[in-house]
Order: structure tokens, then sequence, then C-alpha cells
């Protein structure tokens, strides 16, 4: 082999390998971003909602606000066909669905059933797609299998990540603004329960199959 093939080629290794070393990043410790996000249904109508996410890992708590809660499996669950905000507040290991505008709130489950925060390191074992470009800006990109099919998921390229966007199976895609991002820490008013929540969401919804009623239900 002539020696300037093999100086190509080890050039050409030696761009290839560091994408391959690519760790999955976590989540940071605390922040608080919006989000744009976009709901497909099976006609491929989309609907688009917007909100916020306050992450507090350090205190095991978690709060993610939209707007309408209309399209979102739990809370369109609880509130079927109603365009009112709503809340999913994680505290205490327990998540709750927050309708502040119905004043209504209920229990809906708890980490023993997969109700906890989201765990910062959620993409441990996540495959690494590479770089990618979203609009005018190149995003590392990884691929993890969920529960109801692919999870792609983009954030910055930097050493403290920031999250971007993630693609839940083409169903439900999330587009996190990176230019609100902020890494802070929160007072405990960010994560109170309102004086109103009170009794377990119907066994009916997600909630409630999560819980187990739904097989109770049936058994009985």
């Amino acid at each position: 082999m002539k020696p300037i093939l093999i100086l190509s080629l080890l050039t050409l290794l030696s761009i290839a390998l560091p994408a391959l070393a690519v760790d999955p990043p976590q989540l940071p410790k605390s922040f608080q971003i919006a989000f744009d996000e976009t709901y497909i249904d099976k006609n491929k109508t989309k609907y688009h909602v917007n909100g916020q996410v306050y992450y507090d890992s350090v205190n095991n708590r978690e709060r993610v606000d939209r707007v309408n809660g209309r399209y979102n499996l739990f809370c369109g669950g609880v509130m079927p066909n109603t365009t009112t905000s709503c809340t999913q507040l994680t505290i205490n290991d327990k998540r709750y669905l927050i309708f502040a505008q119905k004043k209504s709130c209920c229990f809906c489950c708890d980490s023993s059933h997969g109700c906890g925060i989201l765990r910062r390191d959620w993409l441990d074992n996540a495959t690494y797609l590479g770089v990618d470009k979203l609009i005018d800006t190149n995003y590392n990109k990884w691929s993890k299998d969920g529960s109801f099919g692919y999870n792609h998921y983009w954030s910055t390229i930097s050493d403290s990540p920031i999250p971007r966007k993630l693609d839940e199976n083409g169903d439900h895609i999330t587009d996190y603004l990176t230019n609100t991002f902020v890494n802070k820490t929160f007072d405990d008013s960010y994560f109170t329960l309102p004086s109103y929540c009170s009794g377990a969401c119907p066994a009916t919804t997600i909630c409630g199959e999560l819980r187990g009623d739904n097989k109770d239900i049936v058994e009985k």
C-alpha cells in the first residue's frame, strides 16, 4: 500500500474515532427550559403545545407545565377532549396531575409504577448516531428503544450538554428551546401541591392502568 494512501486512511480514522467515543449525556442536575411539542395522531394530524420544564434531581422533584394538556397521554386521559392547562408534578416519588384552570388535581401513580422523575442517566446504553444538523446548528444524536418504540434524542455539543430535541417514535416530538435554558436551583414554591389536590386519578386512565387499578377491576 502506498504511503500516501496509508496516511489518508489514518487521517480518516482519526476523524471518525472521536465520534465513536461520545458517551450518552446526563441531564443537568437542576434546570429550567421551555419547549414546543408536536403530537401526531394516526391520521397524521399535528397538534402543537408549548410549556416549561422545571427539573431538580438533587431533591428528586420535577414539574412539567403545558398550556394545553388535551393531547398528552396523562393529562388528556383525565380531562378528555378538554382544552385546559395541565401540570405534571412529581414530588416524593409520586406524580400528580394539576388542572389549575379547573381547580382540579389528582394523584396519578408513584415511582414504583414508572411515575418518578426522569432519571438523569435515562440515556445509558443509548446508541450514538453521530452529529446531526437541526435548522442551522449541529447537535449530537442518540437512539434508545423505549416501551412504545424508538426514542431519538439530540443535545448541544458541549462539555455540559443541553437538551435540544426528543422524538418518541414519531408520535410525540419535543423541541427544547435551548436559548431559554437556565441552570438554576429552585425554592419549594415551585413544587407545592395546591390545596384542592385530593384523591386518585380515575382507574380508567393511564394512571389507573399504571397503578394496577384496571386489573383489579377486571378481576372483581
